[in-house]
């Protein structure tokens, strides 16, 4: 849950910042997915709303010079955001902080068992110390991950897309190049998947996500960032991957 807590502050965080280099440029879709994770989870606030050390965390991560490798040859102003922000995601500095907390959690709620979340047994996930473009030799295994990464992308984007037609003159958005950076780094073997994973996108699409307004702000919310992180780690996606990788094997 923080997990997704941390993505959502991350994409918060450098939408801020464009704005802050393009003022008046831009008119975001308000995402209430933040929102909806307190209101899910049995974290204390301090946890997902008031966490400087969380924020700067972001912060730091966001201060990664992405714009200067990804940004140079765009024939528009482009940003690479959800890459930032996803390659934050399964960042190695996340999860040290998200074991801390964990490690905290399990101290100080040693005798209330709802805020311990229970051990499971997954596969072991690959966590990087910097963004997976960066990595000179990928293995095949972050090329998967690429794909997949490429997916939660187009989810965003169709996602966002939906929304905007239905106002057209509401909401105007920066274009963001991460599907593009990291096609780039894909065989062509890979890239000619991508139209079956939009298919399972436009199929998540449908899918009743409906963000509950407060009393005091009655203002249309969504939730795309927990509509697209639930897909990013759903086993429909999961057992989609799976059976490519099999293919693969077979061949």
């Amino acid at each position: 849950m923080l997990k997704n807590v941390a993505f959502c502050k991350c994409l918060g965080q450098e939408h801020a910042r464009i704005e802050k280099q393009n003022p008046h440029t831009y008119t975001w879709i308000p995402d209430a997915s933040s929102g909806g994770y307190v209101q899910c989870s049995n974290l204390d606030l301090e946890w997902i709303v008031a966490n400087p050390t969380l924020d700067r965390l972001v912060s730091q991560w966001l201060d990664k010079p992405y714009y200067n490798m990804y940004q140079r040859n765009a024939p528009q102003k482009a940003y690479p955001t959800y890459m930032k922000c996803l390659d934050f995601y399964n960042s190695q500095g996340l999860k040290e902080y998200l074991d801390s907390v964990r490690k905290e959690l399990k101290e100080r709620y040693a005798d209330n068992q709802q805020y311990i979340a229970p051990d499971t047994k997954t596969a072991p996930a690959t966590y990087y110390k910097k963004p997976l473009l960066q990595k000179k030799h990928k293995t095949l295994e972050d090329k998967w991950l690429l794909l997949k990464n490429i997916t939660f992308c187009d989810c965003m984007e169709y996602e966002a897309e939906q929304i905007s037609q239905q106002a057209p003159d509401q909401y105007h958005l920066a274009f963001d190049n991460s599907i593009a950076a990291y096609s780039s780094a894909l065989d062509s073997s890979l890239t000619k998947e991508i139209p079956a994973l939009t298919r399972l996108v436009e199929k998540w699409h449908q899918k009743p996500y409906e963000a509950r307004p407060s009393e005091e702000d009655t203002a249309k919310n969504y939730l795309i960032i927990m509509k697209c992180i639930d897909f990013y780690n759903s086993k429909t996606l999961e057992k989609h991957i799976d059976s490519l990788k099999q293919l693969t094997i077979n061949n």
